[in-house]
């Protein structure tokens, strides 16, 4: 294997629903790369850097998808080579462009209200457009939440379908 577990990335590593996939033989074509992952879920994206580089980014929908094939593809071969599969880094992005790595998060602000409600009752909520993976408190401030899906399209569609929602006397956003 590749790996070295004292390798700073290694170390640095976080799920994500991209996948860095490292050593592919340079005549694999993509169509072999696509057939290979997709088996473990709905890909989103692949940046094919195989011609040039013998790599590519594959990006899943679902970070469980990414999560069960990162675990039974490592070290498969292809043409002799064994693949080497990493999460990929979120990059720093000076410019604040969009990376993917965030995406099946939302920020939820409860504006307008003094009613109490707990993390459950938004829960029955957002769990309609999708499996929730956590809702989480922003420390110091009790009117916002994270709300994290296992799918991004969850997400998305809970942004279209939510935002500006009464909920608990006030107003999502």
């Amino acid at each position: 294997s590749l790996r070295d577990p004292n390798d700073s990335r290694v170390q640095q590593e976080r799920p994500c629903r991209t996948l860095f996939v490292r050593n592919i033989h340079y005549d694999i074509g993509e169509d072999t790369i696509k057939e290979m992952f997709e088996k473990y879920g709905p890909i989103k994206r692949i940046f094919n850097l195989v011609p040039k580089r013998g790599m590519a980014f594959i990006t899943f929908y679902d970070i469980r998808h990414a999560d069960r094939a990162k675990s039974a593809e490592q070290d498969t071969e292809l043409n002799g080579r064994a693949i080497d599969i990493h999460y990929s880094l979120p990059k720093e992005s000076p410019d604040g462009g969009e990376d993917d790595h965030n995406h099946g998060t939302l920020f939820l602000t409860l504006r307008d209200t003094s009613q109490p409600y707990t993390n459950d009752q938004l829960l029955k909520i957002f769990e309609t457009t999708g499996e929730v993976k956590e809702i989480r408190d922003c420390k110091n401030f009790p009117s916002t939440k994270f709300v994290e899906y296992y799918d991004l399209r969850g997400s998305q569609k809970a942004k279209e379908d939510f935002d500006g929602m009464e909920f608990a006397g006030g107003r999502l956003d």
